[in-house]
């Protein structure tokens, strides 16, 4: 199982270095740690790109890959002087445009809430792989959303879980698993934190 953490923007770390520092010092090796990139959202403050900055660092020396979820060019941008291990674009249509600015060689992930974002995208996009998680943009989502979604979608693949315990990953032990990290600011509400982290990594492993 790869295990993705998204540890949110200014809004859920409040810009807070020594908390990011912490965040960061938590996970085990083998996670990726991502963050959210913006320059205007609204009811939310963008991510201080120095916090990014040293939240890349601090994954550099502890063998953790960071990235972002990016919602507009001059976001993209900056993430791609980082090398990122892939782009993260988020579950809204109007967000999708942005996979025509990731250079080529860069994977894409992507938040889908149906099958048919995804056909219209897979054919629009077909010169590049793009991978696509089931997500429903709901906060908090629950069980019933996902395991219905699961009439469409390979729940054992992709998800982007915002359900508020551990009962979808347990049920489907998909093979890439996007969960919200941390507890403070708006994302808390759907975030584990270290120890149920650990039972993931316990339970099902992490590459």
């Amino acid at each position: 199982m790869k295990i993705i953490l998204d540890l949110g923007q200014g809004t859920s770390t409040g810009n807070d270095r020594a908390y990011v520092e912490d965040l960061m010092n938590q996970l085990p090796a083998g996670v990726v740690a991502k963050f959210q990139l913006f320059t205007d959202l609204p009811h939310l403050d963008p991510l201080d790109r120095d916090v990014f900055t040293i939240a890349y660092e601090i994954g550099q020396d502890r063998g953790i890959p960071v990235t972002a979820s990016v919602f507009d060019t001059d976001s993209l941008e900056f993430l791609m002087d980082f090398d990122p291990v892939f782009v993260k674009i988020a579950c809204n249509l109007k967000w999708y445009g942005l996979i025509d600015k990731v250079p080529i060689l860069t994977p894409v992930l992507i938040s889908a809430r149906d099958t048919r974002d995804y056909e219209d995208m897979r054919y629009e996009f077909a010169y590049r792989p793009v991978g696509v998680m089931c997500c429903i943009p709901e906060y908090p989502a629950n069980m019933r959303q996902y395991d219905y979604s699961h009439n469409e979608w390979d729940l054992k693949g992709s998800i982007s879980d915002h359900t508020t315990d551990l009962e979808l990953v347990s049920k489907y032990k998909p093979l890439i698993w996007e969960r919200h990290y941390g507890k403070r600011g708006p994302d808390a509400i759907h975030a584990i934190d270290h120890k149920q982290l650990m039972e993931v990594v316990n339970a099902f492993g992490i590459t």
